[in-house]
């Protein structure tokens, strides 16, 4: 909990003992001299991205293996995941596709340990981590690994856009300097300097998901999880946020798993996966060739009914 105007708010994807109060003053003004050319907003990040994998195109950020999730009740299991395994590379996009009940947002509450598997492991770098699923250190694991980019936004009203992106460095304990350097270089990625100082009730639907989207990189997660990204926005926004994903992927090396039913937003990826009745079913690598035209093939071949028997 942290307190802004008197205000209480909640997050649920950390913990901490001390949280500093949130100054509007502090994130004003621009990166006085930290970077001597506006041209050099990135300076920051570029000597980052050797730990994310850059240069290594065919290192794992993420491995999954035998991942499975069974809800029981009284007298009734669902199984929502079955068997699945897959891995996600260094400035990879996976779309992860299927209709409802698929287990696509299973499978995000878990990566982001919002939900325990019943069996399966889950290696970030390569490592294993046991109790990723425990509190509190899967409020860490959160915290120092997950970006998270949701259908409906969900920006604090009474912040401005920079205030925000800066959030989760706020949480984290980051000194001023080092907040006033990483927002003001994220603003400006995004294209939101203009609006840096407004609430997200004076953006549009897409700039608010830009916001988001800096939210969500701010930290320099290992991987985004992206939950219908897309969901609420029209074609031509959509079209506009994609290529912000698509960029922010090149430039910062990010790792991105992004949720979708739309075979359109499927083809911003570099791979899409399948899902039905809890299993990877198939997978297709996009080349930019007709992406859209197989993606949809396949994906109504998953979702034709099957033909009953009399």
């Amino acid at each position: 909990m942290f307190l802004i105007n008197n205000q209480k708010f909640f997050l649920f994807f950390t913990k901490c003992k001390t949280i500093p109060v949130l100054k509007r003053t502090r994130y004003s003004g621009d990166l006085r001299g930290r970077c001597n050319k506006s041209a050099n907003y990135l300076c920051y990040y570029k000597k980052r991205n050797l730990l994310r994998g850059e240069g290594v195109k065919n290192q794992h950020i993420l491995e999954v293996k035998n991942l499975t999730k069974v809800y029981k009740g009284e007298g009734h299991e669902i199984t929502a995941l079955n068997d699945i395994s897959f891995q996600l590379g260094a400035g990879e996009m996976v779309a992860v596709m299927g209709t409802s009940g698929s287990g696509k947002s299973t499978l995000l509450n878990i990566l982001g340990a919002l939900d325990e598997p019943t069996s399966g492991t889950i290696k970030l770098k390569g490592m294993l981590s046991k109790d990723m699923f425990q509190e509190p250190q899967a409020s860490a694991y959160r915290r120092d690994n997950i970006g998270f980019i949701f259908q409906a936004f969900h920006l604090l009203k009474d912040l401005s856009v920079e205030e925000n992106i800066a959030l989760p460095l706020v949480l984290k304990g980051l000194t001023s300097d080092v907040i006033d350097l990483k927002v003001n270089s994220i603003v400006e990625l995004l294209g939101l300097t203009t609006w840096k100082k407004h609430r997200p009730v004076q953006l549009s639907g897409g700039q608010q998901q830009r916001v988001a989207i800096g939210r969500a990189i701010i930290t320099e997660p290992p991987i985004i999880l992206a939950d219908e990204p897309t969901g609420n926005l029209d074609f031509n926004t959509s079209e506009d946020i994609l290529n912000t994903l698509v960029s922010t992927k090149k430039q910062l090396n990010q790792s991105i798993l992004l949720v979708t039913h739309d075979p359109n937003v499927a083809t911003y990826a570099d791979r899409v996966l399948f899902f039905h009745d809890g299993s990877i079913v198939d997978t297709y690598n996009c080349n930019g060739n007709n992406d859209l035209d197989y993606i949809l093939e396949k994906f109504k071949l998953i979702t034709k009914p099957e033909k009953q028997t009399l």
